[in-house]
């Protein structure tokens, strides 16, 4: 192995530490899928490229057998305050944090010439130049979108584009964040379809060579509560329940819709989820108030841990708000913003309760002040930087079956906007 070749391997896994640290992450090799797929939004959110999950795996791995793509790298380097990998090469060089050593260069009759170990390090790292062009610019390229239907799901998207003007390796048109729902596109052609099965306010993206294009914001919203199940069978596309959900004053789905539905209950791996996206939520969320009352019974069809997700759906990102019992605080996260909250490196035990029976939720945000209220525990506190926009979408997700009583929603006037009974 060469020196080059050592000290680039040495310089990634400096920059592996920095994006940790960054993170506030736990140890990688504690990292789940969740953790990568998290990795790749904050990526994508602040560079604008986009690190498929199993790239970001076979950094963290070491799987990789010659230096990662350029674009990888700078994107990578920019996530963590460098300007480039030329720039985190430079700043990060094996000798910026040792002493200079003077090395003797002799030739023949002329004088010796005395370079320090710095200047060589510099002259290395020129051949990381290559590494740090700017981005090409596909101003001319054309993208917009339109519906199928006018609101539910599914619903088909037609994406209209044009990118015959340029010389590329690949061209996608990406539905969202997903790197999984994401189709391949050809020079010479200018439409293409895509399937959007779950509704919220998606940013679809037309990539050339990694690089995000443009963007066209779909918006798939829902005239009433629509209720799915999930499993690793159909984890891209969901099983909707028809049958009617709501009765007695609770959204619900039983076991018996599951079997009808051809859901397999043996597994212990599924999830029930209720979504509701209306142009009659919009508000800011940065300062609003919400209230529910929710539980997820095993006795209903809950599994192990009962965990619940309140999902505020906004127009540049979502809040999450995450329960569970009180014996599996450990395993679920938080988000609000640009706050990600991990139970396994902070005490989340104000969102541990008993979901068997039902449980009240408050959330207030003022001003992206937040405090979470959960049944009777001790308030959870806490604040973000970054606006997810206006509100366009509630989903409620249950790891097994749960169920909904009401909520109801306040404006930063604290008057009620909104409110679902579910008669």
């Amino acid at each position: 192995m060469t020196e080059q070749v050592q000290e680039d391997k040495r310089l990634i896994e400096v920059l592996k530490n920095k994006i940790v640290e960054h993170l506030k992450a736990p140890a990688p090799d504690k990292w789940q899928q969740r953790d990568f797929e998290n990795l790749s939004i904050q990526i994508e959110e602040k560079t604008k490229v986009i690190l498929s999950v199993s790239t970001l795996k076979r950094i963290w791995k070491n799987e990789y057998q010659k230096l990662p793509h350029k674009n990888t790298l700078n994107a990578l380097v920019e996530y963590v305050g460098y300007k480039n990998w030329y720039d985190f090469a430079c700043s990060n060089s094996a000798q910026s944090s040792t002493s200079i050593k003077k090395v003797k260069l002799k030739f023949p009759k002329i004088l010796p010439i005395v370079v320090t170990a710095t200047a060589i390090a510099a002259v290395l790292f020129l051949v990381f130049i290559f590494y740090s062009g700017p981005a090409k610019s596909y101003s001319e390229a054309t993208f917009s979108s339109r519906k199928a239907v006018s609101e539910g799901v599914p619903n088909t998207v037609v994406f209209d584009y044009d990118v015959s003007m340029y010389e590329f390796d690949s061209a996608f048109i990406q539905q969202s964040w997903d790197m999984r729902r994401r189709a391949r596109i050809e020079k010479n052609e200018n439409q293409a379809t895509s399937v959007y099965y779950y509704p919220g306010y998606h940013h679809a993206k037309l990539i050339i060579n990694d690089q995000i294009v443009k963007e066209d914001q779909v918006y798939i919203t829902t005239d009433k509560w629509i209720s799915m199940v999930n499993n690793k069978k159909n984890e891209l596309v969901p099983v909707y329940i028809n049958e009617n959900c709501i009765s007695d004053g609770i959204i619900h789905t039983t076991t018996e819709q599951l079997v009808w539905n051809n859901i397999d209950l043996e597994t212990n791996d599924y999830r029930v989820s209720y979504h509701y996206a209306n142009e009659s939520l919009w508000c800011n969320t940065d300062s609003f108030a919400f209230e529910t009352a929710l539980k997820n019974g095993m006795d209903e069809g809950g599994i192990t841990c009962q965990k619940c997700q309140i999902l505020f759906l906004g127009t540049h990102g979502m809040h999450m708000l995450s329960l569970s019992d009180n014996g599996c605080i450990g395993t679920i996260n938080q988000n609000f913003g640009d706050n990600f909250i991990n139970g396994q490196k902070n005490d989340l035990s104000a969102f541990g309760t008993n979901l068997n029976e039902w449980q009240t939720v408050k959330l207030k945000i003022q001003n992206k002040v937040v405090e979470v209220n959960v049944g009777d525990n001790k308030a959870y506190k806490t604040s973000y930087e970054r606006s997810i926009g206006k509100l366009i979408g509630i989903t409620f997700a249950f790891s097994g079956c749960g169920s909904v009583n009401y909520l109801t929603l306040k404006n930063s006037k604290d008057e009620v906007f909104f409110t679902e009974s579910f008669d």
